[in-house]
């Protein structure tokens, strides 16, 4: 990304903002007069999610994933996040912005752009489509992957800037902070004040009443508002998935395998899907919204159980014992064991779901 001047005065907007407004950073700028392109990520917004429809859906790739040797890392091999991109263009021939849902693989350094939707400066919209999985390039698309990929690094360069009031820190990493906002067509006004005041900016024309144009803002603060929620609801999805798993994975290969690998791909589950699988909890108390269902049940368990036997010789016409061989016998026993599941309202469907777990045995 070519050099471009620092813009100080937003730092100081590098803070918790309203609800619905998003902090944007610069990441890459293309062109030359009159045909400049700058592009811009919502960089305090990512949404992770899994890769599911290669697998048939979220619940095929679940069930497969529960079959797999370490669930964790199939999971993590699927996992992409989402990250709102949007493009200025100088050009008067061109639309005034362009809105990209880009969709990140981690683990194989590709993008894709899910959606598209080019806005007019007549006030028009049109929607562009998206693109297949492609490698990512030494151009902005780095830097939207920087974003997804890497926030500790991202997270240290936002807080020395801070710090600092420099934008040294982030421009390190190609970044240039441009401030917070609700509607992504404001940074179409930030680009020519602050990076194109060179240019001549083309004329907008609106085929839409004044009263037509704030229903159409409204309306487009609501979209923006609902999909926002969406996005945040499948992010803690994702979260307890992993967090759950991570747990399952440090557990395994203890005495109470058999109980954990029963929890795999149970995250998220509703109190319904919990009590039809597992039946009626033997006992359910909440505190703090929180709600915790104990099981007691018995089970067998056979065990190798080691049995030391005498190894038994004459020697010089002296017979007894001359050592001890260990060898090892199944041997089953009755174990009494309890399930205790907790559940807290999150996710992407009304109601509490299945968060966290613990199981003891002896």
């Amino acid at each position: 990304m070519r050099r471009l001047a620092t813009c100080a005065v937003f730092l100081s907007t590098l803070a918790p903002s309203v609800a619905l407004a998003g902090h944007w950073v610069l990441v890459g700028a293309e062109g030359a007069a009159p045909d400049r392109r700058h592009f811009y990520a919502e960089f305090d917004r990512v949404s992770p999610r899994y890769d599911s429809e290669a697998e048939g859906g979220d619940q095929a790739m679940m069930e497969a994933a529960a079959r797999s040797r370490n669930m964790g890392a199939y999971l993590d091999a699927r996992r992409i996040m989402r990250v709102r991109v949007i493009q200025v263009l100088e050009k008067p021939e061109a639309p005034d912005t362009i809105e990209y849902q880009v969709t990140i693989r981690c683990s194989g350094r590709q993008f894709r752009i899910d959606a598209a939707t080019a806005w007019h400066r007549n006030a028009q919209s049109q929607n562009l489509g998206g693109t297949a999985w492609t490698p990512v390039a030494d151009n902005w698309t780095d830097r939207v992957r920087l974003i997804a990929c890497e926030p500790d690094r991202l997270n240290k360069a936002v807080a020395a800037a801070q710090k600092s009031g420099r934008q040294d820190p982030l421009a390190r990493l190609g970044l240039v902070y441009v401030g917070d906002m609700v509607i992504g067509g404001e940074l179409s006004n930030v680009t020519w004040a602050n990076f194109w005041k060179d240019g001549r900016r083309p004329a907008y024309s609106s085929i839409y009443t004044p009263a037509e144009r704030e229903a159409r803002r409204r309306q487009a603060l609501a979209e923006l508002k609902k999909a926002e929620a969406e996005f945040d609801a499948k992010a803690i999805q994702v979260q307890q998935d992993l967090e759950m798993q991570k747990k399952i994975d440090r557990a395994l290969g203890s005495t109470n395998e058999k109980y954990l690998r029963e929890m795999q791909g149970t995250a998220g589950w509703s109190e319904e899907k919990v009590v039809a699988y597992w039946g009626r909890p033997h006992s359910a108390t909440e505190a703090d919204g929180i709600l915790r269902f104990d099981y007691h049940f018995q089970d067998t368990v056979t065990e190798a159980a080691p049995v030391t036997d005498n190894v038994m010789g004459c020697q010089n016409g002296v017979c007894g014992k001359v050592g001890e061989s260990v060898r090892y016998e199944m041997r089953s026993r009755v174990v009494t064991c309890r399930r205790t599941l907790f559940l807290k309202p999150g996710g992407t469907e009304p109601g509490r779901r299945l968060y966290d777990f613990q199981i003891s045995c002896g």
